[in-house]
């Protein structure tokens, strides 16, 4: 009895000790922080976990799960982690290279023949390295759109990547690529005989405990304890569909909570073990934190915070120092999700935020505050400094998307007869559509994505202003091209979010 008594007695002053030591911003204001800057935000809810030293000392939920209902988000909440889901992809192949079962020097048609890129002396050279790192030539997001949601495989999205045009020479420039990261998915079912999510969930997700992490949609909406997704629309949270990029899933789809995303910061910093089993080589893990890509200067945040002074990519991580240390971080942003994992190596330290909410840029000031608190430099109210440059560029990017949408004043009227703009059109990559009149109204109903309705209003000659039925691909404009009154074509942009990308659909003539 008095043994037992001691041993409970010594766990009581460690775990006291330990907490003690947690910076004063963590283990005083902490809860505070979090509140005041979710309601500035207007995120309904979010998630955080840190750990150090191989130990979590934080991971609590804040906020709700849906925006208007009670249901309270907490540690074991599941969120989307979008393109954090990158490094789990880039580590199953740099693990994959420590177990002499491939390596990442290898030619991508070693294990995939069939793949093809725009350009044939990219499409002999590019090696499972360059997918990881985001060089291939192409732009940033370029091809989104026609995998974002859509009814493709995996296999035919690596198929259409031959029909997208480069923007830059193969290496030559960072870009960042979510096509990459699902071409790079789909080499680990020629070298293992097993899907992506099988081997992810049987080598990652299973020897770190992380069981109900998930890399479907079904996973996530049939979870009793899931966050539902939003997006801000005329400057409030409104909650939206859970969007299926299971067809994307190696660079984005996987669904965890901050509990069970500390298993994975504890093994990036305990050099690839978690409960003393070594689940990653440290060969592997000290791959993917290598610099592979310069990506550029630092940005306006980290030029704000200063003593940022490069940001590099590794595979599946961006790469930075920050006084004195280097970070290893990514975001994720993925249908009403906004993520982002960091960790410190030297520091034996690592952070994870969930939220439940795109339309913000609350994960940096979190980055900052987390890393001074640690780095013990002074504290500085990042999120209000942030928050500021964030809400003054949002109104003048809004002021001006609200002056281009419009209808002016002199607008000419349509150069046809709204019958005219009517028919199939096609676009190499993307496939077919159909655009229709019905009720006095142009619509776009798109054929690789089912559901999915763009409704055009009359804006400025043969110009239309678009919205879709899926507040995610945003607003635009579709000008028409007409030729001797005959319509030929139009021009179709989403969202630059999802991407940037210009889509020409040309007119079926029957």
């Amino acid at each position: 009895m008095k043994k037992r008594l001691r041993v409970c007695c010594l766990v009581i002053l460690a775990v006291v000790a330990h907490m003690g030591a947690q910076p004063a911003f963590v283990r005083d204001s902490l809860d505070a922080f979090m509140r005041r800057a979710m309601t500035q935000w207007k995120i309904p809810g979010a998630a955080i976990a840190i750990v150090k030293d191989g130990q979590v000392v934080v991971a609590k939920g804040y906020g709700v799960r849906e925006h208007g209902k009670p249901d309270k988000v907490d540690e074991n909440t599941l969120f989307g982690i979008g393109s954090n889901t990158k490094a789990f992809t880039a580590t199953a192949l740099a693990a994959l290279e420590a177990n002499g079962k491939l390596s990442l020097d290898d030619k991508v048609i070693k294990w995939l023949p069939e793949f093809r890129l725009y350009d044939t002396l990219a499409t002999c050279e590019v090696m499972l390295r360059d997918l990881l790192c985001h060089r291939i030539g192409l732009g940033e997001y370029q091809g989104d759109f026609v995998m974002w949601g859509s009814s493709y495989s995996r296999d035919e999205i690596v198929r259409k990547m031959r029909l997208m045009k480069p923007v830059s020479s193969f290496r030559s420039r960072y870009a960042y690529c979510n096509c990459a990261f699902i071409v790079a998915g789909q080499v680990i079912p020629r070298v293992t005989g097993n899907t992506w999510d099988e081997y992810i969930r049987d080598s990652i997700l299973v020897p770190l405990g992380m069981r109900r992490t998930t890399t479907t949609v079904a996973g996530l909406e049939g979870d009793p304890n899931a966050a539902r997704p939003h997006m801000l629309w005329n400057g409030k949270p409104v909650s939206i569909r859970y969007g299926n990029i299971d067809n994307s899933a190696p660079a984005g789809a996987i669904n965890s909570s901050a509990a069970e995303m500390a298993h994975w910061l504890i093994m990036q910093t305990d050099s690839g073990r978690y409960n003393g089993r070594q689940v990653i080589p440290w060969k592997a893990l000290e791959e993917t934190r290598s610099a592979q890509m310069v990506v550029g200067e630092p940005g306006v945040y980290e030029r704000l915070v200063g003593g940022v002074h490069f940001r590099n990519y590794g595979l599946g991580w961006m790469l930075m120092d920050y006084a004195g240390r280097k970070v290893v971080r990514h975001t994720g942003e993925v249908d009403g999700f906004v993520s982002l994992t960091c960790f410190v190596p030297e520091e034996r330290l690592g952070f994870v935020l969930l939220t439940n909410s795109l339309g913000h840029e609350f994960q940096w000031p979190v980055l900052y505050h987390v890393l001074d608190a640690y780095l013990a430099r002074p504290y500085s109210d990042w999120n209000d400094r942030f928050y500021t440059i964030f809400s003054k560029a949002a109104a003048e990017a809004a002021a001006m998307r609200a002056k281009y949408m419009a209808r002016p004043a002199n607008a000419l009227p349509p150069s046809a007869n709204l019958t005219a703009y009517t028919g199939t059109y096609t676009h190499e990559q993307y496939g077919s559509v159909e655009v229709k009149l019905e009720e006095g109204r142009i619509r776009i109903y798109f054929s690789a994505h089912p559901g999915l309705i763009a409704t055009l209003e009359h804006q400025n000659g043969d110009a239309f202003a678009c919205s879709f039925n899926d507040k995610i691909f945003g607003e635009s404009l579709v000008p028409f091209t007409v030729k001797d009154g005959k319509v030929v074509s139009f021009v179709l942009t989403v969202d630059p979010w999802v991407d940037p990308t210009e889509y020409v659909f040309t007119k079926l003539v029957r």
